[in-house]
């Protein structure tokens, strides 16, 4: 991955702790969502605070609001999703982040963890397997309790480059959703 060409999202950042340590990787930008107004305000404490002592740190924003009103850009991103949230948020998060990516003929990384209890990471896999472009990445046999209340889990995806075949809409979408995603035409109708 070329971290100068690769945009990391950090979907329910919290104080900004994955977005600090990803900025140690030289990412074209750093963008963090969040829902709760107090954390917000605190991962931008914290970022600040880490910019002052290093200047040259990634760019970073922090999107303040629900994840599944965010729509990634239509480009080379690394998604960190560390189990922020679940249900019908995580569906749409998931969809939003395959649609901004169809385009692309490769660079995009999924990446979700969970050590919530809640085992999050089959219907992450149920969902992400059934999209065409995209390939699991296998990790290495390694330790899943690092003291943690429940044992870590991972699923790691990749996009990779299709034979052209084009990926189709699998639901409907209104039209500001699908023009902000660069799918519909002058002309379109809802």
């Amino acid at each position: 991955m070329d971290y100068s060409e690769t945009t990391f999202i950090d979907y329910g950042c919290g104080p900004g702790r994955a977005m600090l340590v990803a900025s140690e990787f030289s990412f074209k930008a750093i963008v963090g969502i969040e829902f709760a107004t107090n954390l917000t305000l605190q991962a931008e404490r914290n970022l600040n605070r880490a910019r002052q002592q290093s200047p040259q740190l990634s760019h970073w924003d922090i999107y303040s609001g629900d994840a599944s009103d965010y729509l990634p850009p239509q480009d080379n991103c690394f998604f960190f999703l560390y189990a922020p949230f679940y249900g019908r948020v995580l569906d749409t998060v998931l969809e939003n982040i395959r649609q901004a990516c169809r385009i692309q003929v490769e660079g995009a990384v999924l990446c979700f963890v969970d050590d919530e209890g809640r085992s999050l990471v089959p219907d992450v896999v149920d969902i992400v397997s059934q999209w065409d472009d995209w390939q699991r990445i296998v990790l290495p046999p390694r330790p899943t309790d690092y003291g943690a209340l429940y044992p870590i889990e991972t699923a790691i995806y990749r996009k990779v480059k299709t034979d052209g075949a084009s990926v189709g809409l699998k639901r409907s979408y209104s039209s500001p959703v699908l023009k902000a995603l660069g799918t519909v035409r002058e002309g379109d109708s809802d």
